[in-house]
């Protein structure tokens, strides 16, 4: 396993990049991190200097994020609206980085529906990922 270098001159990345910054020595989870703007944003905050832990639904996009990230980082399969899954990334990230210092709310769901088509089943998914769980 790769793990960040501490040099007298700061602390670098598995990249070379250094990781020095206003998160130094935070454990920050972005949801929805896998792509788009939780991507970015897992980077940015990656960049400043945290151990970011990444979710989403996509396991090779998880990969393929966690590969823009520091040694250091997590990616973990999860369905927001599923609380199984929600205890299950919470319990990794626990269990990885010891404990959490933020949480960037990034996951998000939709569907492009005629208005005859939407089923209670399709308003509570959407709910439930984009209201219900942002209390994590």
């Amino acid at each position: 396993m790769v793990t960040d270098t501490v040099t007298d001159t700061g602390m670098f990345n598995a990249k070379g990049v250094t990781t020095m910054g206003r998160l130094a020595n935070k454990n920050i989870l972005i949801t929805g991190g896998n792509s788009g703007i939780g991507l970015a944003a897992a980077q940015e905050v990656d960049r400043e200097g945290a151990r970011v832990a990444i979710g989403g639904l996509n396991e090779g996009w998880l990969q393929a994020a966690k590969e823009t990230l520091g040694a250091g980082s997590l990616a973990v399969r999860a369905d927001v609206s599923n609380l199984t899954d929600l205890d299950t990334m919470f319990a990794t990230i626990k269990r990885e980085f010891g404990h959490l210092d933020g949480v960037g709310v990034n996951a998000d769901y939709s569907e492009f529906l005629f208005v005859e088509e939407v089923t209670e089943q399709s308003v509570d998914k959407v709910m439930a990922v984009n209201f219900n769980r942002l209390s994590l």
